[in-house]
């Protein structure tokens, strides 16, 4: 069976790459962090108070907080980055004094609030570490604490998580183990572990106080730890922090790390940890036991050392190069996906729509999502059907209205949305709108306005700011009319809805594209598309172009008899027209007023295999259907897949239209019978196809782009 690597959500905490101490501020953080491909942030709650500390006119420390956290959002939003964690809420659970206690759960009140305002999903709570004095061994207390800031996190939609987290210094919970049953004790679905490479060798195998730095008979300790670790459910395990630890020479108490009343492996952690590679920790051996287990949640960088507190002004870059180098050769040593960087500014981001990677009812949206991913796709064209299926199934869903935004429906798509971000792809668009333009009658017009808007709300949730519309397919002449001024007006009205949504909630400017298919039933011609995004004339409405709409109308001919699949007869008189048509192409639409790209082939079949076209003045049937349809829906392609029966010059098209200028992502959407074979690896198929064809049609693309630039200055 063909498998992919595992795709991972990795990323590092906020003072792992700078600490405030040394002048280096959580929203410059995250400006590098977005530089480097660190695309999932857990942000330590000291650089929120670090940064706070600096701003003026905030008599109360709080507000000035939740100040910091309303920035450290909007910035995150702006980058593509997903604010994952915050930590660490340290020395809550088993107080003796439970007046401290009470304030400690204020504090936790806070933090939710705090999650609610950056959209973060776990809250990292270290097992307490404080003087057996002033800590109850009582389990059950301990486990009445933590129930009670699980259910907290609750009460608030969407819920906040609890990542719980032993401590080699703990006070009585240091071992995976013993959290992994405190976990279970606690109960609660919201609670689960935070486990860390450090934690885990520093206590067992490895030791800040021999000169060797190893515990005798550690790696026997170790080893049988791991296995058993390697069989517990990955869903008890909610992040995985990874760090090295640097050999102390001289040793605990001797070196300079050393602290009094400090216990070693806490003074060893505060100053001896940094990136994966650059210590003697086995840290591969430990992260082959959690991936094991099937995880594939938040995976963090976590380090501490003094190298942090450092002043000059390239530290923040410096420690972003090691972090994500360390991780290229972790990642290389597990078999894990391979890292891919940023896509540099002025480059088109490659990637994909979801229906072409397996059929929704038989996979999951989340299995696709991370195969895609894994094979190098960073723009995401999430299809409705992909979406609403996955929301259908999502807890307390209103399956009678799954439009309805309430906070439920909402939160899933936030997931979704934070998902992507954090395997570093973007959702670029969330499409499509269908049979709303057009439509003669007034109540149908009402409610395909209502249906325009409902997109919206989960836009925002998804991170994404481009829906499109399809020209009509509906053969019912009755109900809907070809009439350019009426279509106009109609998408000049839905891109007033979106900019009205956008002026309300003050979000980035929603778009309209709109798609001429080869199949609708008044529109189906890229100039003719043009003509009524020109005439509603609005700012955030523009064309969607798609190769195979454009090549099925203006170069193919699937019910041709002589069986080439050409308008033409002869392939030169084919090549000429498409080119005069690819020139009048780059002429008319600028690159900026084309909103998403779409890459298809479509396999040559045997005009027999076709049902006859729908007469253009008949209704469907099922004898007969729009001319185009059944190709486009059962025959598709990906790009260069010439051995499977492509034929259309995919790349010639896709040529043009990088030469009007447009920069935007380039994605596929692919119909085709194979993506409903139930079989396991269709996924990890579909991907790897997916990627390896809309990769070398870009590069084929690029070549030949001169030759429609002229075109662009007629």
């Amino acid at each position: 069976m063909f498998t992919l690597p595992q795709a991972v959500p990795f990323g590092i905490c906020t003072r792992s790459l700078g600490r405030s101490g040394g002048g280096h501020y959580i929203l410059d953080i995250l400006d590098q962090c977005a530089k480097n491909g660190l695309w999932t942030i857990e942000v330590a709650h000291e650089c929120l108070e670090g940064y706070a500390k600096t701003l003026e006119g905030y008599n109360d420390p709080k507000e000035a907080i939740r100040e910091v956290a309303r920035l450290c959002n909007e910035r995150a939003h702006s980058l593509g980055l997903v604010l994952t964690v915050l930590d660490a809420f340290e020395n809550y659970e088993g107080l003796i004094d439970r007046s401290k206690h009470v304030e400690q759960f204020e504090d936790f009140q806070f933090w939710i609030e705090l999650c609610g305002i950056m959209g973060i999903e776990y809250i990292q709570i270290p097992a307490s570490f404080q003087p057996t004095d002033l800590l109850s061994k009582d389990e059950d207390l301990i486990i009445e604490d933590l129930r009670k800031v699980a259910d907290a996190g609750l009460s608030v939609i969407p819920p906040v998580k609890i990542a719980y987290e032993p401590l080699g210094w703990s006070t009585y919970i240091k071992t995976w183990e013993q959290g992994l049953e405190i976990v279970k004790k606690v109960n609660r679905s919201n609670f689960g572990l935070c486990l860390d490479t450090f934690h885990i060798a520093s206590l067992l195998s490895h030791s800040p106080e021999t000169k060797d730095g190893l515990r005798e008979g550690g790696d026997i300790v170790l080893k049988e730890s791991l296995e058993r670790l390697r069989k517990i459910d990955p869903n008890d395990i909610f992040i995985y922090q990874v760090s090295d630890g640097a050999h102390l020479l001289p040793p605990i108490p001797q070196s300079v790390y050393s602290e009094d009343g400090i216990d070693p492996l806490f003074a060893w952690s505060k100053h001896g940890r940094p990136f994966p590679g650059e210590g003697y920790f086995p840290v591969k051996e430990i992260s082959q036991a959690i991936f094991a287990t099937g995880f594939r949640g938040p995976t963090i960088l976590e380090t501490f050392e003094d190298d942090g507190f450092d002043t000059r002004k390239n530290l923040l870059a410096e420690r972003a190069n090691r972090a994500v180098g360390s991780w290229i050769q972790l990642g290389k040593s597990l078999g894990l996906a391979p890292f891919h960087p940023p896509t540099p500014k002025g480059q088109n981001k490659l990637g994909t729509c979801t229906v072409n990677i397996g059929d929704y009812e038989l996979f999951s949206l989340e299995d696709k999502l991370y195969a895609c991913a894994s094979v190098g796709h960073q723009a995401i064209d999430l299809y409705e059907d992909d979406f609403l299926h996955y929301l259908s199934l999502t807890q307390g869903a209103n399956k009678q209205n799954l439009w309805e935004p309430n906070p439920i429906h909402l939160a899933a798509a936030k997931k979704i949305g934070d998902l992507c971000a954090s395997l570093g792809m973007q959702i670029i668009c969330f499409q499509p709108l269908i049979d709303v333009e057009g439509l003669t009658k007034e109540e149908d017009r009402k409610a395909a306005a209502e249906k325009v808007k409902a997109y919206f709300p989960y836009m925002r949730a998804l991170r994404t700011n481009i829906t499109y519309i399809t020209t009509n397919r509906s053969y019912n002449f009755e109900d809907n009319t070809g009439d350019i001024r009426s279509i106009s007006a109609d998408l000049a009205l839905f891109a007033d809805l979106a900019a009205d949504y956008s002026r309300a909630d003050k979000g980035p400017l929603l778009k309209i594209g709109y798609e001429p298919l080869s199949w609708g039933s008044h529109i189906n011609t890229f100039d003719k598309a043009w003509e009524a995004v020109q005439l509603a004339d609005r700012e955030n409405l523009g064309i969607v172009l798609d190769t195979f709409n454009l090549l099925a109308v203006e170069y193919a001919d699937p019910y041709n008899p002589q069986g080439h699949g050409r308008l033409y007869d002869t392939l030169q008189q084919s090549s000429d027209a498409i080119h005069t048509r690819l020139s009048q192409l780059v002429q008319m639409i600028p690159g900026d007023k084309i909103f998403v790209v779409q890459v298809a082939d479509a396999c040559l079949v045997n005009p027999k295999a076709l049902k006859p076209p729908t007469p253009a003045d008949k209704k469907w049937t099922s004898e007969h259907e729009p001319k185009y349809r059944q190709w486009s829906t059962s025959y598709r392609l990906f790009p260069n897949e010439q051995s499977l029966g492509g034929y259309l010059p995919v790349a010639e098209c896709l040529a043009a239209i990088l030469a009007t200028g447009y920069e935007g992502p380039l994605t596929l959407e692919i119909f085709n019978d194979s993506i409903h074979v139930n079989e396991p690896d269709v996924v990890a198929r579909h991907a790897k196809r997916s990627f390896i064809g809309i990769e070398s049609c870009v590069v084929e693309a690029q070549s030949r782009k001169a030759d429609y630039v002229t075109f662009k200055s007629l």
